[in-house]
């Protein structure tokens, strides 16, 4: 039940409530501020736990420490040269779940944002940049400048998170700078709803019991 799409349809169901509630402009610019404090946070737990085992802040570190594990298939090639990691994704969950809810308009704006995010979370001096992406071309293209890819790390035993634990996050993330913003439940409530409609009530309860924790900690 949890797993990348479901990541997804909240991402999307934020971006659709935010536009549809206080129009394109100011809705955009509340998701894109909501997707940055997400990633970022997401990045800086990588780089807690690569500090706490001794690993510097750089590019081999950040690949060992991503915390979250694919469960759909994607499609992708690594196109980067002289060891650089560039990936071209010409699949992906986040995509595909954009297009069937009709908001690709979403995937143009957060896919900008994610892994630059990320990124930036981690370390912000290293440098990244999200060329295209699979809602606006027929592929992503992600680069990670500077990285080396002949360099490798062991992952840490408890980097990789499930995926009760990023839909919490992101359901959390976004909700709180919607309340900080707006001061109002409104679109954290519709949001609620979307997903309670398409996932059930076992599904909303678990998701509001795993939001309980403090997702700045390691």
């Amino acid at each position: 039940m949890f797993n990348e799409k479901t990541h997804a349809f909240i991402v999307a169901s934020y971006y659709k409530q935010l536009t549809e509630q206080l129009g394109k402009e100011r809705g955009e610019a509340i998701f894109i501020k909501a997707s940055q404090k997400y990633a970022e946070q997401r990045g800086a737990r990588m780089a807690l736990r690569a500090m706490r085992d001794g690993y510097p802040l750089d590019y081999t570190s950040y690949f060992a420490y991503g915390e979250w594990y694919p469960t759909i298939q994607s499609e992708s090639k690594n196109v980067g040269e002289n060891n650089e990691k560039r990936n071209n994704i010409f699949k992906c969950a986040w995509a595909d779940t954009f297009k069937e809810m009709g908001l690709q308009e979403c995937g143009k704006v957060y896919c900008y944002q994610i892994d630059a995010g990320i990124v930036r979370g981690f370390n912000p001096d290293l440098k990244f940049k999200t060329h295209c992406n699979l809602s606006d071309s027929d592929y992503c293209d992600l680069q990670f400048i500077g990285s080396d890819l002949t360099k490798t790390i062991p992952a840490p035993a408890d980097g990789k998170k499930d995926w009760v634990y990023h839909c919490a996050h992101t359901m959390r993330a976004y909700g709180d700078v919607c309340h900080a913003i707006l001061g109002n439940p409104s679109v954290y409530g519709a949001v609620h709803e979307d997903f309670q409609k398409k996932f059930g009530d076992e599904a909303l309860i678990k998701l509001i019991e795993a939001m309980q924790q403090d997702f700045t900690k390691i």
